[in-house]
């Protein structure tokens, strides 16, 4: 339950004071913890209680390890669902990497079961229906939790919650196989975890009906004496079920089916369990609870054991040592810290942000110097694109033009930033973050797999260009999560310690500040950078999208919700507004969405849709139509009407959108040929080898990374264009390509290849002392743009350049 300390036990962990051992596990230790100081989110309680779980050291020692354990602290953190447990905070450059959820002192379902026997039938329905829910919000956030068992469920008093996430998985990630780290827990493993396939939605539900077995039996359904006998059980789909009541057998089986395709979808395992009519009309969404439902009714054994928990927490609390002096005390790089917040109460709109005056903007040459070096990842995307990123905030939003990011003096919470500024000198100072690992534009999801995207034409085209551009470079005050890259503006959702975000707008032509919005980090909901077009960036603003003009702040158009439902992602295209919404009751979860589309100008209402299961942040625009990912199959609408015009049948559940082409990742398992869809027709187009990702649509180009050595290759024909050097891809290499170009980034230098012929270009004018080895560290690798011609380069201690790509 509760352990003392042991004398090699560390007595800090970040800024939390270890209090007593929760666990063990096969990735680290687990620590009752208090934040020293009052805690970073003031809407969390004041005891300032966590569960810290830390890394073990050999596993933090691989550089993969720790791009993915970065990755997924990052996505975790945007799961919000009263069946989950909260992430607080995270370390993932500190040494070891740790992260902190909120500490719930109550038993696990493995505990409860074991000691008092299984639960009764109405109980069990009611476990699996929150616990559903649970999944939908982890789904949502496009990771898969891939480890659910008995023992990460924990029966509090109001309900179950779902637990380590710090071992949740990215969906368009590849296994940790790499790391010798197992893939979940024999006997609740889906046959798709077991063969080393690809992880969806369906690899939980594989493992919910085997917890909801276990609950309702107190053995699991593939029980055996022999371990190999239990996998291959699990593999055929033999559940031993006969002891599970009649009313659940038949969801139970569905459930344990080998084919993840016919497995239920979290939504109608919701419907089955709550009771919720079959005729509940299609398109309106189920709610999170039903409305005024009282705690579970656990037998008096549970509440016992709930008390025991109480009462052992209690103890603890009681011989917590005083503060310890710097012993046994994990540290790691100087981490940002966010701006104290104000009291908990209602968040102020973003829909007037202070406008950075323009004189404070200052341009500054680059200073030119080559940067050679081995490349290493980048990514771009499609709609002038939303990019994520994951890793632990840097960065120094006091630095000015005279002062280097990284040397002694600067502040991460002493300023806001905001002039573009002169490159220092290469001096080699110390400091900064870690390595940055792109994320995809538009979803909130990183993965480990080689990985592309696609600028299209817009990369190069002249006409894009900002006016009276010159080359700059800026620095955020923190690391940018997500940005969004338009004509004439840059909006970035800006890391500031922890798990609290700000908005910051900048100029493309200079790299001048020109909006924030700290409050924004207060919304309930959205989690992507605001899309931007011309002047304007859309911003949420309660249950509406606001359009503010960034140079001064005035609102200029407004596009209304629905009551009950916020604002979770906004795409401008061709003179029209799509704002996708997702339902109060639903938060995160995946079955709750209302879609509309306005007229830019006017505001006028165009079209509004209710799409059931649709993932919060999965919305696309391709080939004229409206792409909704979610629980197998997707939606396809018209983006000109809301109607649907396709069910994307043979869909993964989490979707690659490149141009107007849409395939599924094969998440580095190499094992098939996957279909690439027209999005207008979703009509198959070609077949994309395993280990293949598309480049370019538009020339039908693909990247094949099968053997070490890239090998660009036509798609329909699989004819290979040209080879490139031998790269490690497993945690490295990620592409962007646009306007015929193929880009190739890293801290060392930049490598632009014709995409053709690979015909290698000059390296632009690059500033010197660019983030990189100059920095000290661990490698600083930054995220490429292109548009207009230019090259935007994003880091994660927050510095911003800009500068011209090679003719």
């Amino acid at each position: 339950m509760l352990d003392p300390l042991s004398a090699q036990d560390p007595r800090h962990i970040g800024p939390y004071q270890t209090l007593a051992r929760l666990g063990a596990g096969g990735m680290g230790m687990v620590y009752l913890a208090r934040r020293d100081g009052p805690p970073p989110d003031p809407r969390e309680d004041g005891s300032g209680l966590a569960a810290v779980k830390t890394m073990h050291r050999e596993l933090a020692a691989d550089e993969g390890f720790r791009v993915r354990f970065r990755r997924e602290t990052e996505a975790a953190r945007t799961v919000r669902s009263p069946g989950t447990v909260r992430l607080l905070d995270a370390g993932p450059q500190d040494d070891p990497p740790w992260l902190a959820t909120a500490y719930l002192p109550a038993p696990s379902l493995q505990e409860a079961v074991s000691r008092l026997g299984p639960l009764p039938e109405p109980l069990v329905r009611r476990l699996g229906a929150d616990l559903a829910r649970a999944l939908a919000a982890v789904h949502g956030a496009r990771l898969v939790h891939r480890d659910l068992k008995p023992g990460n469920v924990l029966l509090a008093a109001d309900g179950p919650r779902v637990i380590d996430f710090g071992i949740a998985r990215e969906a368009d990630a590849t296994a940790l196989t790499a790391t010798g780290v197992a893939l979940g827990s024999p006997g609740y493993m889906a046959p798709e975890q077991l063969g080393g396939a690809a992880l969806t939605p369906a690899t939980d539900v594989f493992g919910l009906g085997a917890v909801l077995c276990f609950a309702a039996t107190g053995h699991g359904p593939f029980e055996d004496e022999q371990m190999a006998a239990v996998l291959m059980r699990a593999m055929r789909g033999e559940a031993e079920l006969s002891a599970v009541p009649d009313g659940l057998r038949g969801l139970l089986a569905a459930c344990l089916r080998p084919d993840p395709g016919q497995r239920p979808r979290t939504e109608e395992l919701i419907r089955e369990l709550d009771g919720i009519p079959a005729d509940h009309p299609a398109g309106v969404a189920v709610p999170a609870a039903p409305a005024g439902r009282p705690d579970p009714p656990w037998p008096k054994g549970v509440r016992e054991l709930i008390g025991e928990h109480r009462a052992a927490l209690a103890r603890a609390l009681e011989r917590a040592p005083a503060p310890p002096s710097a012993v046994a005390t994990m540290t790691g790089p100087p981490r940002p810290q966010p701006a104290p917040a104000s009291a908990p109460g209602p968040a102020a709109p973003p829909a007037a942000p202070s406008a950075a005056p323009s004189a404070g903007r200052r341009r500054r040459a680059v200073v030119a110097a080559t940067a050679g070096g081995a490349a290493l990842a980048l990514t771009g995307g499609v709609l002038a694109g939303v990019l994520l990123f994951g890793g632990d905030g840097g960065g120094d939003p006091a630095a000015g033009p005279d002062r280097t990011p990284g040397a002694a003096g600067d502040d991460p919470a002493d300023g806001t930033g905001g002039a573009a500024k002169t490159p220092p000198e290469d001096d080699g100072a110390p400091g900064g973050a870690g390595p940055v690992r792109a994320a995809e534009f538009s979803h909130n999801t990183l993965e480990g797999q080689p990985r592309t995207d696609y600028l299209g034409e817009a990369a190069t085209d002249p006409e894009l260009r900002p006016e009276n551009w010159e080359p700059w470079w800026n620095t955020l005050p923190g690391f940018p999560e997500s940005c969004f890259l338009g004509e004439e503006l840059i909006s970035c959702r800006v890391n500031v310690g922890g798990t609290h975000s700000e908005l910051r707008v900048l100029s493309t032509a200079d790299g001048g500040e020109l909006l924030t919005a700290p409050k924004w980090r207060e919304l309930p909901v959205p989690l992507a950078a605001p899309a931007v077009s011309g002047p304007y960036v859309y911003l949420p603003d309660g249950t509406d999208v606001r359009r503010v003009h960034a140079a001064d702040g005035t609102v200029a158009g407004a596009y209304p919700g629905s009551p009950g439902y916020y604002p979770e992602r906004t795409l401008v295209a061709d003179g029209v507004v799509y704002a996708g919404f997702v339902g109060e009751s639903g938060i995160g979860n995946s079955y709750s969405m209302l879609f509309r589309a306005f007229e830019e100008e006017t505001g006028e209402l165009l079209w509004e849709r209710n799409v059931t299961a649709a993932h919060p942040y999965a919305m696309e625009l391709a080939g004229g139509r409206l792409l909704l990912e979610g629980d197998m199959p997707g939606a396809v609408l018209d983006a000109a009407t809301g109607e649907p015009v396709a069910e994307a049948a043979g869909a993964c559940g989490f979707w690659r959108v490149v141009g107007e082409l849409v395939y599924c990742p094969d998440y580095g398992t190499g094992q098939a040929e996957r279909p690439v869809w027209s999005a207008a027709t979703w009509e198959e187009v070609y077949r994309l080898p395993p280990l293949s990702a598309v480049l370019d649509p538009e020339r039908g180009i693909v990247a094949d990374t099968a053997d070490p050595q890239l090998r660009i290759r036509e798609g329909a024909s699989g004819e290979q264009l040209w080879a490139g050097a031998a790269t490690d891809f497993a945690t490295r290499v990620q592409f962007t390509a646009g306007g015929g170009l193929l880009l190739a980034s890293g801290y060392g230098g930049l490598d632009i290849y014709r995409l053709s012929d690979g015909t290698p270009l000059p390296e632009p004018e690059l500033p010197a002392g660019w983030p990189g080895p100059a920095r000290g560290g661990t490698p600083n690798d930054p995220v490429a743009l292109a548009r207009g011609g230019l090259l935007f380069l994003f880091f994660q201690n927050g510095d911003v350049i800009s500068t011209e790509l090679p003719q």
